[in-house]
């Protein structure tokens, strides 16, 4: 006869658990941080050309943009303020202006930088630059250098502006030695008006103006 093999229900169970595959997965948690930090931002309004000897107002503006309150700000501007100027605190979407008088004193270049910082760290810099354009004027005298005394005499008066920009509200004086007169336009002598001036109004750059005027002598020398 045949026999047939016993198994226990325990060593089954063991067989079948051996198909089994396991999967573990963590469970996932994500956590939303709000960060917030200042966002300084500097802008310079300014002309780009000046002429030499004038004024003019340059403005500095500093302006948080980012989404948090900005401390211990300092702002730095050269020419004018070397050192820093301290702001302070400077709340979220609030602007700083600073004011600088600047005048032209050098023909050239005129740079203007500026650097803002919070707390000790550079947050943003901008720089202008500012052409300085000065006016020269050259003035010639031409007349006879003889002339007997008593005669009239004419002499040309011209100025040359050599410079890069236009020369401006123009004054040239003459003075006339103690026994000159003066001829008018209307050819009369005026006594006693040794000290002459007149306004010529402007003159461009690369360009002359130039006048006569008519006086009797006694002595050949004018100073111009």
């Amino acid at each position: 006869p045949r026999s047939t093999p016993l198994y226990s229900s325990a060593a089954s169970d063991v067989y079948k658990r051996q198909d089994i595959k396991w999967t573990v997965q963590p469970q996932t948690i994500v956590n939303e941080i709000d960060v917030t930090q200042p966002e300084l931002q500097l802008s310079i309004d300014g002309p780009e050309v000046m002429t030499y000897g004038d004024t003019e107002i340059v403005v500095v503006r500093v302006s948080n943009t980012g989404n948090g309150d900005a401390e211990d700000v300092v702002l730095k501007i050269s020419p004018g303020i070397e050192r820093g100027q301290s702001i302070g605190v400077l709340p979220v979407g609030a602007s700083k202006v600073v004011e600088l008088e600047l005048t032209a004193e050098q023909p050239g270049s005129m740079p203007i930088q500026a650097a803002v910082s919070v707390s000790g760290v550079e947050h943003d810099k901008k720089s202008l630059d500012i052409q300085i354009k000065r006016p020269e004027l050259a003035v010639t005298v031409d007349g006879p250098a003889k002339k007997f005394a008593g005669n009239p005499v004419t002499y040309r008066i011209e100025i040359a502006n050599t410079g890069d920009t236009t020369a401006k509200d123009i004054v040239v004086s003459a003075v006339l030695p103690p026994e000159a007169k003066y001829k008018d336009g209307n050819d009369q002598l005026q006594t006693g008006h040794r000290n002459l001036s007149w306004k010529i109004g402007s003159v461009a750059p690369a360009s002359t103006r130039a006048f006569e005027f008519s006086c009797v002598l006694m002595l050949s020398l004018i100073h111009i």
